[in-house]
């Protein structure tokens, strides 16, 4: 459910999350508070579109010479918030880091398959796998991290991430509220709202009230569903229905 106003024309996006995010690492965090922020930070290699088919992202196109190569091509001139730019070099230490026994990544078993990672120059990476894996595009899906920034934050980057996607982070008040900006130099474009605010609410019956009172503008999925009628009475709302990928 969301506010009736055309977001476009807001300075301000205030959006509620049902829960403390674990880390804004990409490479760590698999609960859904951490990832709807990291959507909004990081850019990937490759996306899914709302069908769930793999389009590109940072990587404008792929091909297979054979079933156990897998070559992308990075598109240029994409920045960082920090201002670097991204290269194959940040791909693969993302991957790298990920695949790390020592780093825990929750991703580590998807990438079980990966041989090695071969970057003949800065927009070129190469992956080699064990054996031909038909689920490999579906998992690279991975928030890319700036190599240097990471390596220098350790496991401190997921409190303040850096990364190259539409809004930058700002600020992060535990179980309370994460701020983020809009980056101006997102190779997609400028964003239209400024500003972004997550605010956490654990629990249901304050988020229902919240969204009603215009507290939040942006509630989505964590409310029983029997309240779906509620919403749509009420004039001040406008619920959005989709095809979701879960099935009870």
């Amino acid at each position: 459910a969301k506010k009736r106003e055309k977001f476009d024309k807001k300075s301000e996006l205030k959006v509620c999350l049902p829960s403390n995010p674990m880390t804004l690492d990409p490479r760590l965090g698999s609960d859904v508070s951490s990832y709807r922020i990291v959507e909004q930070v990081f850019r990937f290699l490759v996306q899914k579109d709302t069908l769930s088919s793999i389009v590109p992202d940072m990587a404008y196109s792929w091909e297979m010479p054979d079933d156990r190569t897998y070559v992308f091509h990075l598109r240029k001139n994409i920045r960082f918030h920090n201002g670097s730019e991204l290269t194959s070099e940040d791909v693969k230490y993302t991957f790298e880091t990920a695949l790390d026994p020592k780093f825990g990544s929750p991703m580590r078993y998807a990438y079980k398959e990966i041989e090695k990672i071969l970057i003949p120059d800065k927009y070129t990476v190469i992956f080699k796998l064990r054996k031909p894996n038909a689920p490999f595009l579906s998992n690279a899906i991975i928030g890319i991290v700036p190599k240097r920034i990471a390596e220098k934050e350790g496991k401190e980057f997921g409190l303040h991430p850096v990364g190259s996607g539409p809004f930058q982070f700002v600020r992060w008040d535990q179980d309370d509220k994460i701020i983020l900006k809009a980056f101006d130099d997102y190779y997609g474009g400028k964003p239209k709202i400024k500003k972004i605010v997550f605010r956490i609410i654990p629990d249901a019956t304050t988020r229902l009230l919240s969204v009603e009172t215009g507290e939040i503008d942006f509630l989505m999925n964590d409310f029983p569903p029997e309240y779906i009628d509620r919403f749509e009475e009420n004039p001040d709302l406008k619920v959005m229905k989709h095809i979701g990928v879960i099935y009870e």
